[in-house]
């Protein structure tokens, strides 16, 4: 059989496989890469809660707008019924059926003709925690209640005024700024 190609060896006569340095070079890319790879996996995890808490507060910013129009004030505040509440009775009047004056129900009838506006109560998906921090205290802004919770400890899951109605994460000075403006 007649040979139509030769192929060049690069200095090789007859040998097989690899030098120990080729395969100490691909060990040293596939390394380099591996680390890439870890580096934009534990950015995108951080990325991922951040549209979690953006989307759990405005989920629940709504659902406390919508109990307003229906009950004329926002839940648990001055003049609901149970103020002041429990972190309980808050998630229930979001996740249940109400009366005009707040009392909640599992079943719906004519009396408890309001809600539910959430069909689960979110956690803070950094904390992973539902508890609820209370300010009865007037009527805030937003930004004073960011920066209070921003120097804070934050023991996770949410921060909520009442009276405004009002609800941001309450991760305290361990997070970024940008989380307790959210």
């Amino acid at each position: 059989m007649k040979r139509l190609h030769s192929i060049p060896t690069l200095g090789r006569s007859d040998q097989h496989g690899f030098s120990l340095a080729e395969v100490l070079i691909v060990i040293a890319l596939l390394g380099i890469l591996a680390s890439v790879v870890l580096l934009n996996l534990g950015s995108s995890d951080v990325k991922a809660k951040e549209q979690t808490l953006k989307s759990n507060l405005s989920a629940m910013r709504t659902a406390i707008n919508l109990y307003r129009s229906d009950h004329g004030r926002y839940p648990c505040s001055t003049g609901d019924y149970g103020y002041p509440c429990s972190d309980t009775d808050f998630q229930r009047k979001l996740t249940r059926f109400t009366r005009e004056d707040g009392r909640t129900s599992a079943t719906k009838n004519t009396s408890y003709k309001y809600g539910p506006y959430l069909d689960d109560f979110p956690t803070d998906p950094f904390g992973e925690s539902s508890v609820i921090e209370w300010s009865l205290g007037t009527e805030r802004l937003k930004t004073t209640i960011a920066n209070a919770i921003d120097g804070g400890t934050g023991t996770g899951g949410w921060y909520y005024e009442p009276e405004s109605g009002i609800i941001l994460g309450n991760l305290g000075s361990a997070f970024p700024n940008e989380y307790a403006g959210f």
